[in-house]
């Protein structure tokens, strides 16, 4: 199980999946180290071999000795040639034996993500669903689920949030939280008389308004 709630669980799984990471990387790298250690020890032995026979016939002609030494490094470049396609076939089987049971990143980003969902399904569990809309009871469960998913998009260098937290955490809400709803009061129409006099207190201030025009009027005399 990846995720089970607690930060000790958390901090194994973060641990498994960086090692799995790291044995699939480590795996590649000694395959390239065991052929560069072949390479090494094959040019080694023809150096030592030249340089036997250049000492033991000091007399032997330069272009003699450059023919056998262009014969070498031509045996030499076919076998290197050789090697890269055999270790291009371990490299190969190194990536078939690492990655059989997760295609790429996005299959074991899923499989690691549906372990968060179980794990908060079975935290869940423990809860009564009368209390699944109270937020005090299921707060650090859901919590969990969320710090879960986002430890594994760090371990893999994804992005967070992404769709299939995203997918995880929407079906959370449809799966226990679907019939929350939050409490209002219904709101009722005010009583008559109050409504009356909201009605009328505007109406009976427009003709106050139009004698005090019709009075200002009058008083104002015009500038010559």
């Amino acid at each position: 199980m990846l995720c089970d709630g607690s930060p000790g669980g958390r901090s194994v799984s973060k641990a498994v999946l960086s090692n799995l990471i790291i044995y699939t990387d480590s795996v590649l790298v000694q395959e390239k180290l065991r052929f560069l250690k072949t390479s090494v020890l094959a040019y080694f032995p023809l150096c030592c071999f030249c340089w036997s026979i250049a000492r033991r016939n000091p007399r032997m002609e330069y272009r003699n000795l450059r023919t056998l030494t262009h014969a070498l490094l031509l045996l030499l470049c076919s076998w290197v040639a050789s090697s890269v396609a055999v270790q291009q076939n371990l490299t190969d089987s190194a990536h078939n034996e690492t990655k059989h049971i997760f295609k790429d990143i996005q299959s074991m980003h899923l499989y690691f993500a549906e372990s968060c969902w179980l794990g908060y399904t079975r935290n869940m569990s423990t809860v009564n669903s009368d209390n699944w809309c109270e937020w005090h009871h299921i707060n650090r469960h859901y919590s969990n689920l969320r710090i879960c998913l986002e430890d594994l998009a760090e371990i893999l260098n994804l992005a967070f949030p992404n769709n299939i937290a995203n997918n995880y955490i929407m079906m959370g809400h449809r799966t226990y939280f679907i019939n929350c709803t939050l409490p209002f009061q219904e709101l009722a129409d005010p009583p008559e008389h109050i409504l009356l006099a909201l009605i009328l207190a505007p109406i009976s201030i427009i003709p106050f308004l139009v004698t005090l025009v019709v009075c200002k009027s009058k008083t104002t005399k015009p500038h010559t």
